[in-house]
């Protein structure tokens, strides 16, 4: 099974660059997307319990490839609505864990390829049960990837959260996350480094200025000033995030003084 959706994958890309190229392209993964699409949600919902490490390589991995591969490749030909959003609305609220982080995974994985309109829709409207389930749910491996949905929402769509109204219990969820170092920290500090760097230019009220000394002196006291508690993995994303922050965070007189304080903190 994973050897034949590896095979999908790989016509997927094979495809996408024919197009890319302008040149001629059977469309075979189009034509057999009503039968491709449910099977990679199925594998999805395949994950090795005992698996923790989102770097190996397992049959739920294998089809949340296949089917971010799939929906570059068919684009806005790819009837989204019918062949993933009922699907994804009812198992990201389901009762299984499995279920709620395949869920999880898919939203992420189909915001690159069908119209930017739809998949803007899509995550203003599932941003508030994303939150929950990051904030609340009993698992620990579905807490994450709801992190990591989040920073994919950041990176793809950072334009929805211009403003106060959504911004705000975004970034309250990310320091609950970094205070109490719950799973998923570094996809917390990897999506505010998305944020930062796709809300840059905006006016500073509406962006993450208001935020910045908060964030970066949140960032350094509770993950860079304790290496007991944090992998190196996380600390090097936590660093990246401060460093994309003062770079793309329009609020040059706090960055002065949050760069002073931290420099005044390096030992000598």
């Amino acid at each position: 099974i994973k050897a034949a959706t590896e095979f999908c994958s790989s016509v997927s890309e094979l495809e996408k660059d024919l197009q890319d190229d302008i040149k001629e392209c059977k469309h075979y993964i189009r034509q057999a997307s009503n039968v491709l699409v449910p099977a990679f949600l199925l594998l999805m919902e395949k994950q090795d319990e005992d698996n923790d490490d989102e770097e190996k390589w397992d049959l739920a991995s294998a089809g949340g490839c296949a089917l971010q591969l799939l929906v570059k490749c068919v684009g806005e030909k790819l009837d989204v609505a019918m062949l993933i959003l009922p699907w994804l609305k009812a198992k990201m609220t389901g009762k299984t864990w499995r279920g709620r982080e395949a869920a999880l995974t898919a939203f992420g994985c189909i915001l690159e390829g069908p119209s930017p309109d739809l998949t803007a829709t899509l995550s203003k409207q599932t941003f508030g049960t994303i939150v929950e389930i990051m904030r609340k749910d009993s698992n620990k491996r579905v807490q994450k990837t709801a992190a990591w949905a989040l920073g994919r929402t950041c990176e793809v769509h950072p334009e929805i959260f211009k403003g106060g109204s959504v911004l705000k219990p975004l970034m309250a969820v990310f320091a609950e996350a970094i205070r109490t170092q719950k799973s998923g920290v570094e996809h917390v500090c990897w999506a505010i480094s998305n944020l930062s760097a796709g809300l840059e230019g905006v006016p500073p009220a509406e962006g993450l200025a208001p935020y910045f000394r908060g964030i970066v002196k949140m960032i350094y006291s509770e993950i860079l000033l304790n290496p007991g508690k944090f992998s190196g993995k996380v600390r090097t994303s936590a660093a990246e995030t401060i460093t994309s922050l003062i770079q793309h965070t329009a609020c040059e007189e706090g960055s002065k003084d949050v760069c002073s304080a931290l420099i005044q903190d390096i030992p000598g």
